[in-house]
């Protein structure tokens, strides 16, 4: 990843058209000051929920092996913890990549034109209100 220029969003992270490794922009990112708190927080959420969702996929997976394997009564109680685990991952993996999401906008704000902010909002209302003197004016 160039630090020094923007990050295209559209079908993926790419920079010059080229898809980013996820990983090294990711490194990258967390380097610039704008961005640093989100990656920190992207990564932690990805983590918890990768674990999560591997501690749901064993329980969950643990009964069925026991019912394909002949089990007369297989713990179903540790299908449905493990869902319930599962369905709280799905949302902190979404979460991380709302984080990534928004360092990404962080990078790419140092690269837009600034508006005309306030300045043209001010010789606008003062087009419309005539007791306002226009900004040339002062």
């Amino acid at each position: 990843m160039d630090p020094s220029a923007p990050i295209e969003t559209k079908g993926g992270y790419r920079q010059n058209g080229k898809p980013l490794d996820r990983d090294s922009m990711l490194a990258r990112l967390r380097e610039e000051p704008a961005s640093e708190e989100d990656i920190a927080a992207a990564q932690s959420l990805g983590v918890l929920g990768q674990v999560l969702g591997a501690v749901g996929g064993a329980l969950l997976g643990w009964p069925i092996g026991e019912k394909l394997g002949g089990a007369e009564k297989p713990h179903w109680g540790l299908a449905i913890a493990g869902g319930a685990t599962i369905a709280v991952a799905l949302p902190l993996a979404f979460w991380s990549d709302g984080k990534v999401s928004q360092a990404v906008d962080s990078h790419n704000r140092r690269f837009q034109q600034p508006s005309a902010g306030p300045v043209f909002v001010h010789a606008r209302v003062a087009d419309c209100i005539p007791c306002l003197p226009s900004f040339e004016a002062r």
